[in-house]
């Protein structure tokens, strides 16, 4: 296969006429057919620059149908467009592969131009589609040395930090906001170090009620306090010759951080109710979202305490200054949450902007979150910007000027007529109440480009696919 050239797989229980009125369609693209039925189950190869091409008739039976979805099903590595005439879309059977399989259809008969485009915005998504899938493929080469997903510069950091420090036995404090993956270092560490093999115990210290405090972390003796009925191990007594993750550390009273310093000087623990000192070998690593200086100079954190644990400190730095991560790590929980589903989710364009431009104020967490959710309730395998709740405009997008925000509403109205119109300046022109010169006159000054009408505009004989407007 010429893999410098646009590529296009033919599928289809196909004639003749089908496959010779699809060259004279696409003469500068390569073109190959692949006929069903076949003996052997069928894999197509994952070249650059490829997508495909399903051609569907009314005459196909369920066992055909049957054949094609699992075709499909074993062939998702780049995009589907769907060929169907008028009476096969009104079969739930090709109603139901163009749903699960296919990013967008074409009513025969064939309209060149406006197939050609379809077919270019689909290798657009082919190549969107390639980059993750190798953005993936190298965070999955170096899956063994982390579990931290993403290549940009500040994670990159992170992961050589983390290195460093798990040649040693010293205390780690992780800094960085709420949802950035701090536990995640924690276990890290914990699992590159000399005692991945003994215990991994986390403990949120801002989950815990203040009066269980000293009993959840040092363990209690039996008759130590009311309901106490039997003696109870602490979680650093339970964390001996492994690792103690303490997180939320900034949440600790005051009153429980001398008793947690008065172990770390020692080694040595008393359960509540007892007198016996019990020797402990454990790794501290904590971790906070709290400015712990700060609260020094507030007084809500002990200073002391702060020294002994911040002996090698460790900063996750947020999703939005992370670049592309955002998007690999987006493609990371779709590729999770789809082997539960039958569908072949892949994200929109306009979905993979809107998540490089999004803040990100719950990091990682808000992430994973928004793609659950699209996954679940998405009617399309295109997960769009609106899916993802992203369609509303960023915060820098929203601190426009108020020239800024006039030329981009006047911009917004003009795309939003011709789109309406399907390009037609007059009726756009009419719509907007200006002439036809003013209208090219604006469309050239904000740097508007036409867009072809989509390919299965005006199908109204297909009601049962109108929810796939913007799939």
């Amino acid at each position: 296969m010429d893999t410098t050239k646009r590529h296009i797989w033919h599928l289809g229980y196909l004639t003749d006429t089908d496959t010779e009125d699809l060259h004279a369609a696409f003469p500068d693209w390569f073109i190959e057919s692949v006929q069903l039925p076949s003996k052997e189950r069928i894999t197509l190869p994952n070249g650059d620059h490829s997508i495909g091409l399903l051609h569907l008739n009314a005459n196909l039976s369920p066992e055909q149908i049957e054949t094609l979805s699992k075709t499909l099903k074993d062939n998702t590595h780049f995009p589907w467009l769907a060929l169907a005439d008028k009476e096969s879309l009104n079969k739930t059977g090709i109603q139901q592969l163009i749903t699960d399989y296919t990013i967008d259809y074409h009513t025969l008969p064939l309209d060149h131009k406006r197939l050609a485009h379809a077919a270019g915005h689909a290798l657009g998504m082919s190549d969107l589609r390639r980059d993750l899938l190798r953005q993936r493929s190298h965070t999955t080469s170096h899956k063994k040395d982390s579990t931290l997903i993403g290549s940009s510069p500040a994670i990159q950091d992170v992961k050589t930090a983390i290195h460093r420090a798990a040649d040693t036995d010293a205390p780690v404090l992780i800094t960085g906001e709420s949802g950035t993956g701090k536990e995640l270092v924690a276990r890290e560490l914990h699992q590159k170090s000399s005692r991945k093999n003994g215990p991994f115990i986390a403990v949120n210290c801002g989950a815990i009620p203040h009066a269980l405090i000293q009993s959840e972390l040092f363990g209690h003796e039996k008759g130590a306090f009311t309901n106490a009925s039997q003696r109870r191990i602490g979680k650093v007594e339970a964390a001996h010759q492994g690792t103690l993750f303490l997180d939320e550390l900034g949440e600790l009273p005051l009153n429980q951080q001398i008793n947690f310093l008065r172990f770390l000087q020692d080694g040595v623990i008393q359960r509540v109710g007892g007198r016996q000192n019990i020797f402990v070998d454990i790794r501290i690593i904590a971790a906070t979202n709290v400015d712990l200086v700060e609260a020094i100079e507030k007084q809500t954190f002990r200073q002391d305490l702060y020294y002994r644990i911040n002996v090698l400190g460790i900063h996750m730095p947020p999703l939005r200054d992370r670049g592309d991560d955002s998007a690999t790590l987006a493609d990371y929980f779709l590729q999770e949450f789809k082997q539960k589903q039958t569908r072949n989710f892949h994200f929109s364009p306009a979905a993979l902007k809107a998540i490089h431009r999004h803040y990100w104020p719950g990091n990682i967490r808000e992430l994973k979150n928004r793609v659950f959710k699209a996954v679940m309730m998405s009617e399309c395998n295109e997960i769009s910007d609106v899916d993802l709740g992203l369609e509303n405009l960023s915060l820098e997008e929203k601190s426009l000027t108020l020239f800024k925000a006039r030329e981009k509403a006047e911009a917004d109205i003009i795309k939003s007529s011709l789109d309406y119109t399907q390009n037609n300046i007059s009726e756009a022109s009419r719509l907007l109440k200006i002439s036809r010169p003013t209208l090219y006159k604006l469309i050239a000054r904000h740097n508007i480009q036409a867009k072809e009408p989509p390919m299965h505009a005006k199908q109204k004989s297909t009601p049962s696919l109108d929810s796939r407007s913007r799939c």
